[in-house]
């Protein structure tokens, strides 16, 4: 790296000569400045290398710890930079853009824009009718048959002659300025350079081969779109072998819309590693010291000398949230406290002022059961804060909104309603769905008639129920998971619910399950934002709504969403949850 042979490390004289004198007590020393400044600003993980055995891994963990935010008082410690050039320009670029710009594009480009341009670019040119035509065909929309395996093969060797493809079913040819990483890369690696490639752009497996990115590189810069070179998402794996032009058109790739509006729940007690940080934090005492009324948390979380692993766990799980697209963080702290409502109001107010200084401006959803917690967390979120993004409340019920509605007065916001009435249930002690539609109704109509909110400050939530509970007691009536399905779809359908969001907690649907629950939980989901939901408290880590579900976890769900009542739907459900769990179920649990 020092001598200039791997392209992307630098290593100055300085930091060079520095490491000649120092003792392998220094090297972990610094290791552990690094992990710290990586956590502190906000990283997920980090990879540490050429480690001699296990319990240096732990003195590195152990010391970065101890330094914590403090890293910053000693950078000079990490910070070797180059010296500028003496015209004054940064000596770290390989090209300039004069060598770049001065290329012409190839025919291949060329060719490569004019096909897409005109046929591929969505809701331009021939791109709308081509779509309408082919799904005329509804095996090409399945992606099954005849049909498609001939559309397919075509497209397969037209596009193995023209870019090297290799069938991933999820084509980066127009981000990758018409090169495919796959075909192209001597390794098959989807995001190159790796690493091997000479300082001339030559592979370092083939020094007769052209690094692909040298390739793309100078594509995008003759093309002048440098603004499309943006980080990519990973390649969905399960379209590998499936036409990639029609998983583009029909949106299955990566390229979909994400339409679904994420409320991040990671920060919610009821998940045992975040209770654990959150107890950690309560036996430190931060709760007294840094959540009383009145004292914001705005100062650096950087309010304590020394901050513990959980907090640092905590600010982690806000930050990749944010990173991972959450459009709020939801935070519950109900399992504390008990029947003390001062304290989960004090406790409320400390997370909300956590999520506020570290969230980068993404607004808190504040949870709880008690409208008391509701109003402290929404206070909490406003004060000292100039005009933050309104925050969502989870929930207000018919027996609740006139309590808290009039509270967008003082402190704007929009809120999930829940369909349940503790004065009206159904005999069974659960809604039908005209009774369903009956609350939503009351908390549409009070809430925008009322108390002025718009109709896209409303989420409605018709109540998830664990499909391993979803039998009925009386076969007659339809199931549970039905019942949410099709409160949803009349929604939708209903033409005075125009602008409403449609929003539910998917991961309790996969309660006591035996195993595979992010796939349920996936299937759920694309079986719901199919009849119109929105949005969705979920664990954004697993890129909800962007992967397709496995089949047979569709026809899982499907199962109980078809539950009508009937006497064939509800065999169907319990034959679905029984081969469910005898094909999931670990030997290990059973005693």
């Amino acid at each position: 790296m020092h001598d200039g042979q791997i392209p992307g490390c630098y290593v100055s004289d300085e930091l060079w000569t520095a490491i000649q004198r120092e003792k392998p007590a220094d090297h972990l020393d610094r290791a552990a400045l690094q992990v710290a400044m990586y956590r502190d600003l906000g990283a997920a993980g980090v990879d540490l290398g050429g480690l001699p055995d296990f319990a240096t891994l732990l003195k590195i963990m152990a010391r970065a710890e101890e330094i914590g935010s403090t890293w910053r008082d000693r950078r000079a410690v990490l910070d070797f930079p180059p010296n500028r050039l003496a015209s004054g320009a940064a000596p770290f670029y390989l090209y300039s853009s004069d060598s770049a710009s001065r290329r012409p594009r190839t025919f291949h480009q060329k060719h490569f824009d004019f096909l897409h341009r005109n046929f591929l670019t969505k809701g331009k040119r021939l791109c709308p009718a081509a779509t309408a035509t082919l799904r005329l065909f509804k095996s090409l929309e399945r992606g099954e048959g005849v049909l498609y395996k001939l559309f397919h093969g075509a497209e397969k060797a037209a596009k193995s002659v023209l870019f090297n493809c290799e069938d991933c079913g999820d084509c980066f040819l127009t981000e990758n300025f018409s090169y495919c990483t796959l075909g192209d890369c001597e390794k098959g690696l989807p995001n190159p350079p790796c690493g091997d490639a000479t300082p001339e752009g030559l592979c370092g497996n083939n020094a007769k081969r052209v690094c692909v990115a040298e390739s793309i590189y100078y594509a995008a810069a003759a093309s002048a779109l440098k603004e499309k070179a943006l980080p990519l998402p990973p390649r969905i794996a399960a379209l590998e072998n499936t036409s990639a032009v029609l998983n583009y058109l029909f949106d299955r790739d990566h390229t979909a819309r994400g339409s679904l509006i994420q409320i991040g729940e990671l920060l919610h007690a009821s998940i045992p590693k975040t209770a654990a940080a959150m107890r950690e934090i309560l036996d430190r005492g931060l709760l007294e010291r840094s959540g009383v009324p009145g004292q914001s948390f705005s100062a650096p979380a950087d309010s304590f000398s020394l901050r513990p692993a959980a907090l640092e766990y905590l600010v982690s799980l806000i930050k990749i949230q944010v990173k991972r697209g959450a459009a709020y963080i939801d935070v519950n702290v109900d399992a504390f406290g008990d029947d003390n409502i001062d304290f989960r109001k004090n406790m409320m107010r400390f997370f909300v002022r956590l999520i506020r200084a570290h969230s980068a401006g993404v607004p808190v959803c504040v949870d709880s059961g008690s409208p008391d917690v509701l109003e402290a967390g929404l206070a909490a979120w406003y004060e000292d804060a100039g005009r933050p993004a309104p925050p969502l409340l989870n929930s207000v019920k018919t027996y609740t909104m006139e309590r808290l509605l009039p509270l967008r007065a003082r402190y704007p916001f929009r809120f999930i309603g829940l369909l349940v009435d503790e004065k009206s249930a159904g005999h069974d002690g659960v809604y039908g769905v005209d009774e369903l539609l009956t609350l939503a109704r009351e908390l549409f109509q009070t809430a925008t008639g009322r108390y002025g909110f718009a109709s896209s400050d409303i989420f409605i939530d018709s109540t998830v129920f664990p499909l391993s509970i979803d039998v009925p007691m009386d076969a007659e009536k339809p199931g549970f998971t039905y019942r949410t399905f099709e409160t949803i779809r009349r929604i939708k359908a209903d033409p005075a619910f125009k602008g409403v969001h449609l929003s539910l907690g998917v991961t309790n649907s996969v309660r006591d399950l035996p195993g595979r629950r992010t796939g349920v939980c996936r299937a759920y989901l694309a079986k719901a934002m199919a009849l119109g939901l929105d949005a969705a408290i979920v664990n954004v880590l697993h890129d909800y709504g962007k992967r397709p579900p496995a089949p047979d976890l569709l026809a899982f769900v499907e199962a109980f969403v078809r539950q009508d009542g009937t006497p064939e739907a509800v065999q169907r459900a319990i034959d679905a949850m029984m081969g469910f769990c005898r094909a999931n179920r670990n030997p290990g649990r059973l005693a």
